[in-house]
């Protein structure tokens, strides 16, 4: 049923095998829509009707070739945090979203200095 992208089918079989288990249906059935909340993520059908990969197998390279290799390079040390900021940065630049990410960043400054929130800490510098 997942491969057909039927995920109203596997909720109606979760209620049909546990429907006389009132708690651990319910239980089974949060956990349903909890993980399938999104269904545009289970787009298994249109992937396999285009031979395009279902697998995890690039995700998993790429991240050990992205981060393992570049950002875990010999002699590096990297606080958790700003290893997580290189991260994000490298993959905004990756994806031509740098610019875009900025103006963001732009109209938070803008924003707290209307705000006020700022001058306390210019007066403090």
């Amino acid at each position: 049923m997942l491969w057909n992208g039927n995920i109203a089918g596997i909720t109606k079989l979760v209620i049909e095998k546990l429907g006389k288990r009132k708690k651990s249906s319910k239980a089974a059935l949060k956990k349903l829509n909890s993980y399938f909340g999104d269904q545009t993520k289970f787009q298994y059908k249109t992937f396999k009707d285009k031979g395009l990969p279902t697998g995890s197998g690039t995700v998993e390279s790429a991240i050990r070739r992205v981060i393992n290799l570049r950002i875990k390079g010999a002699g590096l040390f990297w606080d958790r945090k700003n290893a997580e900021n290189i991260i994000f940065l490298r993959s905004v630049v990756l994806t031509g979203k740098l610019k875009k990410v900025c103006r963001k960043a732009l109209g938070v400054v803008r924003q707290m200095f209307d705000n006020k929130t700022l001058e306390p800490l210019l007066l403090a510098a």
